[in-house]
C-alpha cells in the first residue's frame, strides 16, 4: 500500500501542532541541521536553508552529514536537503550564500525566521519581526532567545576549533526550538535562559542532588559550535 506524508502525518494530529507553512533556517550545521530537518518531518512544507559553509569531518560527530558528504566538500544546504528529500516530499530551497548577500525580498516569502548562524552579529532588524526563536550551545551549555533583538551570543569571537562539541546538546536545543514553534504558548516579551544540560535532566527527573554544583553561565560565544 502507498502511502503520502500526509498519511504519516494523521498519527501526530491529535497534538494539534501549529501548522507552519514556511519557515527560513539561517545556518544549517549542528543545530540548525536538526531544526530543518525536525521541521520538515513536522509537516512544515516551505523551507529555505541558508548556508555558504561545506561539510567538513570535524562536523560528523554533531550532524546526520555523511562522511561522503566531508569528503565531497559537500554544500551544507544540499546535504541538507537531500536528507529531508530521501524521507518526504517538501519545496525546499538551498541556498549557497551568506544571508547578507540575498535581498531582504527574499524572506518575504517565509512566515518565520531561525538564526542558527555561527556568530554573534544579531539580523538586521528589518527581519526581526519574523524572528522567533534563536538558540546555540557550548559544551554542555544551552540558550533559547525568545523574540530576540540582538544575540544571546555576546560579542567575542566565535571559538569553533577550542569549545567542545557532542551530538546531544544541539539536537536537544533543536527540539526545544521546534517544540517551541510547532506547540508552545507563544512569550510576547523578549525573553533569554541558558540551562547545563546535566541540570536539565536532573529537573526533569526531579534529582538535584545528581548534579549538584554544576553552574550555569550564558553561552556568551561559540554559536558556531552549535550551528
Amino acid at each position: 500500500m502507498a502511502y503520502t506524508y500526509k498519511d504519516v502525518l494523521d498519527r501526530q494530529k491529535d497534538l494539534k501542532l501549529r501548522e507552519i507553512e514556511s519557515v527560513a533556517i539561517i545556518g544549517v550545521g549542528g543545530v540548525g541541521s536538526w531544526v530543518a530537518g525536525f521541521l520538515a518531518l513536522s509537516g512544515v512544507t516551505k523551507i529555505a536553508i541558508i548556508d555558504n559553509d561545506v561539510v567538513e569531518a570535524t562536523n560528523l560527530n554533531r550532524t546526520f552529514f555523511t562522511l561522503q558528504d566531508a569528503q565531497d566538500a559537500r554544500p551544507k544546504v544540499q546535504a541538507v536537503a537531500e536528507w529531508i528529500m530521501a524521507r518526504r516530499e517538501c519545496d525546499i530551497t538551498p541556498v549557497k550564500s551568506d544571508y547578507e548577500k540575498l535581498p531582504l525580498s527574499f524572506f518575504e516569502a517565509y512566515g518565520l525566521i531561525v538564526d542558527c548562524r555561527d556568530t554573534s552579529k544579531p539580523l538586521p532588524v528589518e527581519l526581526a519581526s519574523k524572528m522567533l526563536i534563536t538558540g546555540g550551545y557550548n559544551g554542555m551549555q544551552m540558550s533559547m532567545h525568545i523574540n530576540p533583538t540582538d544575540s544571546i551570543m555576546g560579542q567575542s569571537p566565535t571559538g569553533y576549533t577550542i569549545t567542545p562539541s557532542w551530538i546531544i546538546p544541539p539536537v536537544v536545543i533543536a527540539s526545544l526550538i521546534c517544540t517551541y514553534i510547532l506547540s508552545s504558548r507563544r512569550r510576547k516579551k523578549e525573553w533569554v535562559k541558558t540551562v547545563n544540560l546535566n541540570n536539565l535532566i536532573a529537573r526533569f527527573l526531579d534529582c538535584p542532588e545528581l548534579y549538584e554544583g554544576i553552574k550555569e553561565s550564558p553561552v556568551t560565544a561559540d554559536k558556531g559550535v552549535g550551528v
